[in-house]
């Protein structure tokens, strides 16, 4: 589905082939689908298009900021009055995200200068010649999975550290360009090796053909040999005059003639973040420049050399042409990526009364940021009421240290599994689609694709069919989500996106169609191989989660080629890398892999073969087929009646078929994944959507997590203490969520749809949870004030203890009250924590513990809207004892 975006009567920027800037007024930018399709008067509207008014409003190309030390957000104001030298002393981390803004750009990611050889309980020494072979993989690994963002952020390579051997040098260097990177900077100057002359020894400049760049920076005090090395070679020198004239680094050089040169607005913490800001200093302090040279020689100056326009080029096509992107960002120009920001001319008297005269001279000398009506850039559907406001969408997907889940699918029932730092989980699916509820699983995997990355669909044989697959029948359900992406992305962010069909497509993999173990002795099947391939992409600190809703065929294949092809250490490495969340054994492979691989991370429930009655994945829908918690789920919203009105909706819900016996039995193995801020794939005890697990060998023997049991109070108002009762305690919120997700299938537009809430507890947010510090009898407040719906709809803050996953299991329930109002009973040795509002919203609690706990303990946040079918989202705090 098209979208195109009208800006209706504004005065246009444009550079023409020699970077001469005009302002074309009344002039109408057609953009379709985030690129630049017409420039020019009285476009014509077409289909699906948002017409915006830009009278009275300049529309200038989008700014291009070619050093910027983003991990200074933070640190506004922090160095105003400090040295170079204090500089160097405070700056212990570095802080380094890109946030959910959407903007455009390179993380060029850079070594911490401590490589150490060695680091244990007895010594730290440092290895000072070398770059750490873990930050090239992880550098590797980064850049093989980028660009991120739907192309908006590329990893680049930030390195200073040119005293290195030449070998180390070069093997970065090398290794980097080798795995995608297309952008490498270095600040240079008279400090150290001469950065220009190491690259030209080590022939490392690039050369005119070749497809990646290296932007310097400053280059203030270079001597005349450099400058002439950096003028012949036209390499990228990034000025940054605020920060060069606070650190007393010389004139800047951005009009130096022959240089190739582009503007940066560098530190956040001694100046402004707007490049506009540092475009004005530059003008200012090379006009000052030329008037104490000529000063010095007793003349006057007469005319000055640069103008508004010259600096306004640095920000825009110049700074553009320094990383290389001038074929799509810079200027307003047809077929260009439409980054672009719209200037008011009413917001303030000084910017208006100057655009009369000249609007890019009042761009670079009195715009601010009020005078900012709109940003765009990369999705125009975060286009609304006429401008630009971000959609706001309720999910923070891979943030901080919390890596989302990548996943492999195998064995229909469907397989998914875990892998790289990513913005989404991503999962390999497998088991033969024989049961209606497999297939109404993939229906309910596939709308949380944008969460959930899908590195592949295996599809392999189960107990119930054991000598054949059913290929087509994923290829059908494909068929039907091909039909409703587009809808499903206009209820997105462009960052969050779903993967297209021929995405999906290339994923489906074909395991074996003979039982279990006999396809270990046959060749290695594609599913297999494709689990090897994402697997040996992932690392111990970015797992991949292998989520298996059938036979396990394919990862007792893939594990058994890896113990014949590979070193001991090796297999070892490969199994540790896994998650593997199964919903029972459906072959005989399961075992096999648990005795075989001890190291590795299975959780699974355990039972006798085939005795599914005793599983916990039943939770998901079973009561009433199983006879197990009467009265205690709700059992309404997962019958064929409800799911008919609220499930089966458009191409995709099509394939959502009726129950049999329950409603998808293998949902919960990929629930887990779901970026919801209450499951963490790495630990099963911690409880998620898909049902709480714990260790079945403390001693550290085995990885095998299996069933264990929450007390709940249910819909009946009675309590259970029930394994199946992890998974249906959640039953009202995974429902609703599914079910807002397919009215998103059928209706692309956003303010008609109900989108999740964001959870901001004591300023944190995002999946990972927050973790506090507490002396036993200490008072914590927890405040989460700050939340908001992307909606606008009234929100309801639900705080429990989520006792089963702290310190206290396995104490007894004595005192323990399960109910999600927490009203327990808290003496001096209670287990539990004493929950109060502060507010009358209850966005703010005082929890009190006992003084003789010495426990750690896990609070839920369970925040919702306050609609007919409220969305979830949750903020888990743990506190744990100082």
């Amino acid at each position: 589905m098209s979208h195109n975006i009208l800006l209706r009567n504004g005065s246009v920027i444009i550079h023409d082939d020699n970077d001469h800037v005009q302002v074309l007024d009344n002039c109408d930018v057609l953009i379709s689908n985030g690129f630049i399709e017409q420039v020019g008067k009285d476009i014509s509207s077409v289909k699906d298009t948002d017409v915006l008014d830009c009278t009275d409003k300049i529309i200038s190309p989008g700014f291009v900021d070619t050093h910027h030390h983003l991990w200074q957000t933070q640190l506004k104001g922090y160095g105003l009055d400090n040295t170079w030298l204090d500089y160097f002393s405070d700056a212990e981390a570095a802080i380094t995200a890109f946030s959910d803004s959407g903007i455009r750009g390179v993380f060029a990611y850079a070594e911490t200068f401590l490589n150490l050889a060695k680091w244990d309980s007895q010594s730290i020494i440092p290895q000072p010649t070398s770059v750490s072979d873990t930050y090239i993989q992880h550098l590797e690994l980064l850049a093989k999975k980028g660009p991120f963002a739907d192309g908006r952020v590329a990893i680049g390579v930030a390195f200073d550290n040119y005293h290195l051997p030449r070998h180390e040098v070069e093997k970065l260097f090398h290794r980097a360009f080798k795995a995608g990177v297309r952008l490498i900077t270095s600040h240079c100057g008279k400090f150290g090796p001469s950065v220009p002359q190491v690259l030209e020894r080590y022939s490392l400049f690039p050369k005119p053909d070749d497809d990646h760049t290296i932007v310097l920076s400053h280059g203030n005090y270079l001597d005349k040999t450099d400058l002439t090395m950096l003028s012949q070679r036209q390499v990228p020198l990034s000025c940054t005059p605020a920060t060069e004239a606070q650190g007393s680094m010389g004139w800047p050089l951005l009009f130096e003639p022959g240089l190739n040169t582009s503007l940066g607005a560098d530190c956040h913490f001694l100046n402004s973040s707007s490049l506009m800001q540092a475009a004005r200093n530059a003008l200012l302090l090379v006009r000052l420049q030329k008037t104490l040279e000529l000063k010095s020689k007793g003349r006057k100056l007469v005319k000055f050399d640069q103008t508004t326009y010259d600096v306004f080029n640095k920000a825009t096509i110049q700074g553009a042409r320094a990383v290389g992107m001038q074929d799509q960002i810079g200027s307003i120009q047809v077929g260009k990526r439409a980054d672009i920001i719209v200037f008011t001319r009413t917001s303030s008297l000084s910017f208006g009364t100057a655009t009369r005269e000249n609007p890019v001279a009042a761009i670079v000398g009195y715009s601010e940021p009020r005078d900012t009506e709109a940003v765009l850039f990369a999705d125009p559907r975060d286009i609304k009421d006429g401008f630009f406001h971000g959609n706001g969408y309720g999910r923070f997907i891979g943030t901080q240290s919390y890596h989302a889940n990548n996943v492999y699918a195998g064995s229909w029932g469907i397989c998914p599994v875990q892998l790289s730092p990513s913005d989404t989980s991503n999962t390999h699916l497998g088991e033969a689609i024989n049961e209606p509820d497999d297939q109404m699983s993939l229906v309910r995997l596939l709308t949380y694709a944008n969460e959930i990355d899908i590195q592949g669909i295996a599809v392999t044989t189960s107990t119930w069919m054991p000598d054949k697959i059913d290929y087509e029948s994923v290829v059908g359900v494909l068929g039907g989500y091909k039909k409703v992406v587009d809808n499903l992305n206009a209820n997105v962010p462009s960052h969050a996106s779903y993967p297209s069909h021929k995405y999906m497509l290339d994923r489906i993999h074909k395991g074996h169609p003979v039982y279990g173990r006999k396809s270990l002795n046959m060749t290695l099947s594609d599913g297999a191989k494709a689990l090897i391939k994402a697997a040996d992409a992932a690392s111990t600190d970015d797992p991949l989660t292998v989520s298996i809703w059938g036979g396990s065929a394919i990862l007792a294949e893939s594990l058994q080629h890896i113990s014949r092809t590979r070193s001991e250490a090796a297999v070892d490495s490969f199994a540790e890398k896994l998650r593997v969340y199964a919903i029972s054994d459906q072959d005989d492979t399961g075992v096999w892999i648990r005795l075989r691989y001890p190291q590795l991370m299975y959780v699974t429930s355990l039972h006798g073969f085939s005795e599914y009655t005793d599983a916990t994945w039943n939770g998901i829908s079973g009561e009433e087929y199983r006879h197990f918690d009467q009265g205690g789920p709700d059992s309404s919203i997962v019958s064929n009646d409800w799911l008919q009105k609220n499930i089966r909706l458009g191409p995709l819900g099509s394939h959502y078929l009726n129950w049999s016996f329950i409603m998808e039995g293998d949902t919960p193995a990929f629930l887990p994944l779901v970026q919801n801020g209450l499951g963490d794939v790495n630990r099963p005890d911690f409880g998620s959507w898909g049902g709480r697990y714990t260790l079945l060998d403390h001693s550290g023997q085995s990885k095998v997590y299996a069933d264990t049991t929450d007390y709940v109070v249910g819909k009946n108002g009675k309590s259970f203490a029930s394994k199946f009762a992890t998974i249906w305690r959640w039953r009202e919120d995974y429902q609703f969520d599914f079910a807002a997700r397919m009215k998103w299938s059928v209706n692309s537009n956003y303010s008609e749809n109900n989108h999740q809430p964001v959870a901001i507890v004591n300023g944190s947010c995002g999946p990972a949870p927050l973790k506090v510090k507490y002396k036993p009898g200490q008072s914590i407040v927890l405040d989460a004030s700050d939340s908001w719906d992307p909606d606008g709809d009234e929100l309801k803050y639900d705080w429990f203890h989520y006792r089963e996953p702290g310190g206290a299991y396995g104490r007894g329930l004595e005192g323990f009250d399960p109910s999600l109002k927490m009203k327990p009973i808290l003496t001096t040795q209670s287990p539990n924590v004493n929950i109060t509002n502060l507010n009358e919203e209850s966005s703010v609690v005082k929890l009190e513990t006992a003084k003789k706990l010495n426990d750690t303990l896990h609070i839920i946040l369970a925040l919702r809207d306050a609609t007919e079918q409220p969305l979830a989202t949750y903020r888990r705090v743990i506190l744990e004892t100082r």
